[in-house]
C-alpha cells in the first residue's frame, strides 16, 4: 500500500504548481493544449501526497546526467518553499483541544510572554494551523483591547 503523508499550509487553498499547462500555437492561429498543468491544491490548509501518485521526469540526477521520474511526494519534499509555504505534517499529531483552553485562559488572564512562548512551541513542533491562528487572534484582540480609543 502506498505511503501518505499529509502537509500543512498557513494559505487555506495554496496551489502548487508541478507542471505548466503545455501549448501549441496551430497553423490556423488557435492554441491548443498538448498537456494540462498539474497542480497540486491544498483543501482547508491540507494536502495529501501519495507515495507513487503524479510520477514525472521533472527531477535532474547530475549522476546520470538525465531527468528521472518522481512522484508528487518526493517533489513535496524537495520543494523549495518547504518549511516556508508548506510543511509536512507529523505522523503522531495530539488533539489540540486541550490546548485551546489554555490559549483561552492565557488571553483572558493578559499574559502576552506565554502566548508568545506557546506559538513558538507550536512552530517548533506541530506547525497546527487551527492552534497558530487561535494564538494569532488572542495576541491582536489583546492589542486592540490596550490600545488608546481613537478621538
Amino acid at each position: 500500500m502506498p505511503t501518505a503523508v499529509k502537509f500543512s499550509s498557513q494559505y487555506k487553498e495554496l496551489r502548487l504548481i508541478r507542471r505548466t499547462a503545455q501549448e501549441r500555437v496551430l497553423p490556423n492561429g488557435n492554441v491548443t493544449v498538448v498537456e494540462p498543468e498539474i497542480v497540486l491544491t491544498f483543501k482547508d490548509h491540507f494536502y495529501t501526497a501519495i507515495e507513487g501518485r503524479n510520477k514525472l521526469q521533472d527531477c535532474y540526477d547530475p549522476d546520470k546526467d538525465a531527468f528521472v521520474l518522481q512522484d508528487e511526494l518526493s517533489w513535496m519534499r524537495a520543494h523549495p518553499e518547504l518549511d516556508m509555504l508548506f510543511h509536512e505534517m507529523p505522523e503522531d499529531v495530539p488533539d489540540p483541544t486541550p490546548l485551546f483552553k489554555e490559549i483561552a485562559l492565557l488571553a483572558a488572564s493578559g499574559d502576552h510572554e506565554a502566548l508568545m512562548a506557546l506559538g513558538r512551541e507550536e512552530m517548533e513542533t506541530y506547525k497546527r494551523e487551527d492552534v497558530l491562528d487561535l494564538i494569532r487572534s488572542s495576541v491582536e484582540n489583546m492589542a486592540s483591547a490596550a490600545a488608546p480609543p481613537l478621538e
